[in-house]
């Protein structure tokens, strides 16, 4: 059996950093076309060294361009790059999909629409959808459930489902989605609803839970399991038989963790629980797969950001003092999904909020 987090691999044996799916490119000038490269397969695997070499115009320069697209850190510097005509490519993404025998469990839908197309036709190519899991209720990982329609049953915590693309205070998630598509996924604009039209069935789960629920698909055990914190509905994936867990936004690797409005405590409490799992492997809702060791350094980001709010309460500085010099822009790592643009506001989000709950400023915190 295997996993894929927006990837191929093998969990008993080893990992792919990068798979390369039926690529193509061919460039026109008036009536002349030149193929670089049709139905080209490449996987890359976990401490694999690779050299790209070849004849000059044979497409190298190409498929690094098109890898380096996909890299949620680099992609935004390569806009005016060429993109393949054809198939698509796997990086340490926050997409997943379970392959079985008995059909397929997607975990989270892309954002970006041509994405999820291209994510529901590579699930549906290894068989039947059985079902959607949805973590949280964050747009990164529901907006693609629109073009699921009909595939699988969707399953959502009811702490998501209330809040599945709901507009709140900090974020218009309809507005947020398609502020990405000019420039990220420009092909996608044929494919995008009227607000009305995609609010109407936006695709929110069928089977709606509290507390964990266990699906069984064939000999593959799914245990869905609450670990509010991130946010309330927030899900862990639990796959004992490959000994790996989808944790969603629990954990952020190695890049910039969004607290907005979460629950600080109850993540540290989601943190130990994922922590008992039996599992040699943690699929994160942002950058590459870890290890169990990496919980630490969640925890560690999740401590450093409360302390320095509470220390900077402790100096009497105002809210407006605190947002403008509590701030990590120069650690923990970039922004995920190529989106660097929003660090400042992820900062000032991460220390305001801290600091309302902190204060007693937000009603029940």
């Amino acid at each position: 059996q295997r996993v894929c987090k927006s990837l191929s691999f093998d969990l008993g044996k080893s990992m792919s950093v990068i798979e390369c799916n039926n690529l193509g490119k061919i460039y026109r000038d008036g009536e002349l076309c030149v193929s670089v490269f049709e139905n080209l397969n490449v996987t890359i695997q976990t401490g694999e060294t690779v050299a790209i070499i070849g004849a000059s115009d044979s497409g190298k320069t190409n498929l690094s361009i098109f890898i380096a697209r996909n890299s949620s850190h680099t992609n935004k510097y390569l806009l005016g790059y060429p993109k393949p005509i054809q198939g698509f490519i796997m990086i340490n993404d926050k997409e997943e999909l379970f392959r079985l025998k008995d059909g397929v469990v997607v975990i989270d839908t892309p954002q970006l629409p041509t994405r999820a197309v291209e994510m529901r036709a590579l699930a549906e190519s290894h068989g039947p959808i059985r079902y959607l899991v949805n973590t949280e209720h964050h747009v990164d990982h529901i907006f693609g459930n629109y073009w699921f329609k009909g595939a699988g049953t969707v399953v959502n915590h009811r702490g998501l489902y209330e809040r599945f693309m709901v507009v709140g205070p900090e974020l218009d998630p309809f507005a947020y989605a398609l502020e990405a598509v000019p420039a990220d996924d420009p092909e996608a604009a044929p494919l995008l609803p009227e607000r009305e039209e995609y609010y109407r069935d936006p695709n929110k789960g069928t089977i709606v839970f509290t507390g964990d629920l266990t699906l069984q698909v064939g000999d593959h055990t799914f245990n869905l399991l609450h670990t509010p914190g991130h946010t309330p509905g927030q899900l862990a994936v639990h796959v004992p038989e490959e000994r790996v867990v989808f944790t969603g936004d629990t954990i952020f690797s190695g890049c910039q963790t969004w607290l907005m409005t979460s629950d600080v405590d109850g993540w540290l409490t989601a943190l130990e629980r994922i922590r008992t799992l039996d599992v040699d492997w943690i699929i994160p809702g942002h950058g590459p797969v870890v290890t169990k060791a990496y919980l630490d350094v969640q925890r560690s980001v999740l401590m450093e950001w409360k302390t320095a709010v509470a220390v900077a309460i402790a100096k009497g500085w105002t809210r407006e003092e605190t947002v403008e010099r509590v701030h990590f822009k120069d650690r923990f790592g970039p922004v995920d999904i190529g989106q660097g643009y929003m660090l400042d506001y992820i900062q000032s989000w991460n220390a305001g909020t801290l600091y309302d709950k902190l204060t007693g400023a937000v009603p029940g915190s």
